[in-house]
């Protein structure tokens, strides 16, 4: 069993990320910037005040009058993430145009297993919390081992990443924990000045979009951190020992 070593994984994160910033710039805002800011515009989600029954059916009511949009909206996210895990790991170094070939082949099976993971991580969540973050830890290498191994069935995704997060299951989630709890401070605090700063330049019948599109480059730049982090940790998961 190798353990994982945090340090490792941080410095292969660092070296993936600044050996293909461009390109995953231009990906990030096509994929993950803009189909954001459109949900954000035409079906921003409810305040949800606690993480409890309540929270839960308010968030049911949300995506059953908004399905539609969400899906449009999220088709671009699955498609662009997928393209973005076979361009950091597919063997075959693929161009960004194969790569996202690679992820629109697959992407019934992405949609799927996001689906899936969510469903197993918040269920778990909801059992004392404990199991969805071991969960958190379990599963965090399915979509990468999805994308690398073109694995297209969903549910052999998920074994592959129980297979290959065994016996690091804890400290994978303690990783991914550490690394979001970071991005958090530092989005929030980017969100609070970039907020005041946009309520002063902007005219008041424009600082709704301009809000909007500040908080969907942040997620944006959330979400591809975590794509990033799969990535490491898969490459550490996998390298020859």
């Amino acid at each position: 069993m190798y353990k994982l070593s945090f340090d490792a994984a941080w410095a292969d994160l660092v070296a993936i990320g600044k050996s293909n910033a461009s390109v995953l710039a231009v990906l990030a805002g096509a994929f993950l910037l803009l189909p954001n800011f459109a949900e954000l515009l035409f079906a921003p989600p409810p305040r949800i005040e606690s993480f409890d029954w309540n929270g839960l059916r308010q968030m049911e009511e949300y995506y059953q009058q908004n399905v539609v949009v969400l899906m449009l909206c999220n088709l671009p996210v699955w498609l662009g993430s997928a393209g973005i895990l076979s361009l950091l790991l597919d063997s075959r170094r693929l161009t960004v145009g194969d790569a996202l070939k690679s992820g629109f082949r697959l992407l019934p099976s992405v949609i799927i297993l996001n689906w899936l993971t969510q469903f197993m991580i918040v269920s778990g969540l909801l059992l004392l919390l404990v199991p969805g973050i071991y969960l958190i830890g379990r599963l965090m290498l399915a979509a990468p081992a999805q994308m690398a191994e073109r694995i297209g069935n969903p549910f052999r995704a998920i074994g592959r990443s129980f297979d290959l997060s065994a016996g690091n299951g804890w400290r994978i989630a303690g990783f991914v924990a550490l690394i979001v709890v970071v991005a958090i401070i530092v989005a929030s605090a980017a969100n609070a000045v970039f907020g005041i700063l946009l309520n002063l330049v902007l005219p008041k019948d424009v600082l709704g979009e301009g809000l909007a599109l500040l908080r969907s480059a942040i997620g944006a730049l959330n979400a591809l951190l975590l794509l990033l982090v799969g990535a490491a940790l898969y490459r550490q998961q996998t390298l020859p020992r």
